[in-house]
């Protein structure tokens, strides 16, 4: 009975170690067969007995086939375990590099939030910027408008007080007037009284006729420059304007509060 004492193999693909298997089952105790069937093996008979895989009859000595199988199997569990952990190394990288690529993105999101955040910073500091102005502007034009509104009332209290003057000198005018035209009628029909004025005014009484006839003329052209006082009962002039009073050089007519005074 055949016993196998040590069993050396070096890996190799399944089909190789069948056709091992298959030259050990035409030649069993034929090691050279074996060999030449391309399986590195060394196979020493001694030992326990060992039944081959796939062999129908027990006891009989040969190659331990299944062992190669479960070898074959565990470099291939141990090629897909490296293939898984170059997959997982992949997909750590990518993990990385999405990691890296979302850091990016973070980061370049951070920057475009921190423009946008100096951006609204600066259009509010214009905003306000432009409200001050607008507001300076708001006070500028009330102003303006206040100083157009004093200008038209400064006129207009100007007007009035100019409308007020030029009445007051139309109805002093008038009054004056009336009084000449009565002055001028007392004079004409009042010889003696002219006379007697004139010698006061430094005239004589007793003046050649001629000469007292220009003296009348005189006084008749002059009386343009004489001011009437209505409180002497009119028509009555006073002086000539050269000494007359501040109320006469002005060309006012003064009326008496007391009516009665004079005649």
């Amino acid at each position: 009975m055949g016993r196998v004492q040590r069993l050396v193999a070096v890996p190799a693909p399944l089909g190789e170690f069948r056709n091992l298997h298959h030259a050990w089952r035409s030649s069993p105790n034929d090691p050279d067969d074996c060999k030449s069937a391309g399986g590195l093996v060394e196979l020493l008979v001694s030992g326990e007995s060992v039944t081959p895989a796939g062999d129908p009859q027990p006891g009989r000595p040969g190659w331990i086939v299944k062992s190669a199988r479960r070898a074959e199997q565990s470099a291939a569990d141990a090629a897909q375990s490296a293939k898984a952990a170059r997959e997982a190394e992949a997909t750590a990288h990518r993990a990385a590099r999405e990691a890296e690529y979302s850091a990016a993105q973070a980061q370049s999101s951070a920057i475009a939030a921190r423009a946008s955040a100096n951006d609204a910073y600066a259009a509010a500091a214009e905003a306000r910027a432009s409200a001050e102005a607008a507001g300076k502007d708001a006070e500028a034009a009330d102003k303006a408008w206040k100083d157009a509104l004093d200008t038209v009332a400064t006129k207009q209290r100007a007007e009035e007080e100019a409308r007020r003057r030029d009445e007051e000198r139309r109805k002093a005018e008038a009054e004056l007037a009336e009084m000449h035209e009565g002055a001028t009628d007392f004079w004409d029909g009042n010889w003696l009284l002219t006379s007697i004025v004139i010698s006061v005014g430094g005239f004589a009484a007793d003046l050649h006729p001629a000469l007292r006839a220009e003296e009348l003329r005189s006084f008749r052209s002059g009386l343009e420059d004489v001011c009437i006082n209505p409180c002497l009962g009119p028509p009555f002039w006073t002086q000539w304007r050269s000494g007359a009073p501040h109320w006469c050089r002005t060309g006012r007519v003064r009326t008496c509060e007391n009516k009665s005074v004079g005649n």
